[in-house]
This record gives structure tokens, sequence and C-alpha cells, in this order.
């Protein structure tokens, strides 16, 4: 069996496919052999507008890395749509990222 290492690195921002099907997109804080800590996940949703992100996990608290086991995850990538990494660093952060284009999230 052939096994790769994570092209995903510490301090991105990350879409993880979940095996329960739920999408997530979080800012990873450390990769190690088991999976991924994670901080600020959110669940991606369709909305009537695009795509909207929702918390996670509501109890949480998001400041703290959350490990994220790889055998929970069915896909892992660094955040593609920049529309969609913008709205969650200013979801989270409450820095504005300026748009290029026009992107509907």
């Amino acid at each position: 069996m052939l096994v790769r290492k994570s092209n995903i690195t510490a301090g991105e921002i990350c879409s993880f496919k979940l095996v329960n099907g739920d999408e997530i997109i979080a800012k990873v804080e450390e990769v190690n052999d088991d999976g991924w800590f994670i901080s600020k996940p959110f669940v991606i949703l369709p909305n009537q507008n695009g795509i909207g992100i929702m918390p996670a996990m509501f109890s949480a608290d998001f400041d703290k890395a959350i490990p994220l086991n790889k055998s929970h995850v069915m896909i892992a990538a660094e955040c593609g749509v920049e529309g969609l990494k913008q709205h969650y660093v200013k979801t989270t952060t409450g820095i504005d990222v300026p748009q290029k284009g026009k992107i509907i999230v």
C-alpha cells in the first residue's frame, strides 16, 4: 500500500469532507500522523444565496486546537474557493479581506 504524507500544513485554512457527509472549514494548527489539530471549525452549508457557514460546535472553545482524526475524514484540501476563505476569515477574526471579483458567499 502506498502511503502519502498530507500536503496540508499548519496555518492554512482547509476544507475537510467528513465520513458523515458534513464539510467543514477550519484553520489547521498542527499536523501529525493521526490527523490534524484544527481551530474555529465551521460547517459549510448551502443557502439561497450560495454557500454559508455555521459553527460546527456551539459549546467548544474556538481558540483552542481540536483534534480531527484522519479516520473521520474522506477528503482534505486547502480551501480553494477564495470567497469562502475570505468569508471564513471575516467571520472568525473580524478582518475584512478584500475580494477579488464577485463571489456570493
